[in-house]
């Protein structure tokens, strides 16, 4: 990455953690907030003829991809899975520093859910871990779709522990307590940040 360029931000946590509420409150405190699953929601169009090739023409309808099926592909065979993000994960950097060169002069958060999976940690400033207990991950998976909660499970269990992000991130946000919790969590952060000399 050039010099003269914004300071990145990753925020990264599991399905449940609260990472994508946390975003909204950074948002709310007038942080630019970018989405990895948007960008590659976004890139994965440019990737019919690969995908289709591959697993067959019923993935794609009416010139759109069917994300369902593609999730019960990928998250069921490993091999699937790295052949999708061997395709998809460059295209989706190429947006981030696209993104990072519009906004030199400003801090830049991205939520990035597969930061370490995808291998893409030394890629940013500062990486930022939420985290909640598994039990209370589990209940908010079984609230907010319950018709998809066996995906998400499955999606749970191919995600790198968080024991392990914990040691290699630079700030932790334990999402366990009461949304006033998070917010305040959010302000500390951006507070944090902003009062610190990243490198460049």
């Amino acid at each position: 990455m050039p010099p003269n360029r914004a300071k990145t931000i990753a925020i990264t946590g599991k399905i449940g953690s609260g990472k994508s509420t946390f975003c909204r409150y950074l948002e709310e405190l007038g942080c630019r907030v970018f989405y990895a699953d948007a960008i590659a929601h976004h890139r994965l169009l440019s990737l019919k003829d690969p995908l289709t090739t591959r697993w067959g023409e019923d993935i794609w309808l009416d010139d759109k991809p069917e994300r369902k099926k593609i999730a019960k592909i990928v998250f069921e065979d490993f091999r699937e899975l790295e052949f999708l993000n061997s395709l998809l994960h460059p295209l989706v950097m190429d947006s981030i520093y696209q993104i990072i060169a519009e906004f030199p002069d400003e801090h830049c958060y991205f939520e990035i859910p597969l930061l370490f999976e995808a291998k893409l940690e030394n890629r940013f400033d500062v990486l930022v871990l939420v985290k909640s207990d598994p039990d209370i991950v589990i209940e908010r998976l079984k609230r907010r779709n319950p018709d998809d909660y066996q995906n998400q499970i499955m999606r749970l269990q191919t995600q790198m522990p968080d024991s392990l992000k914990a040691q290699l991130v630079d700030h932790v946000i334990e999402n366990n307590g009461s949304t006033g919790d998070l917010r305040a969590a959010a302000k500390l952060l951006v507070e944090t940040i902003a009062n610190k000399s990243l490198p460049q």
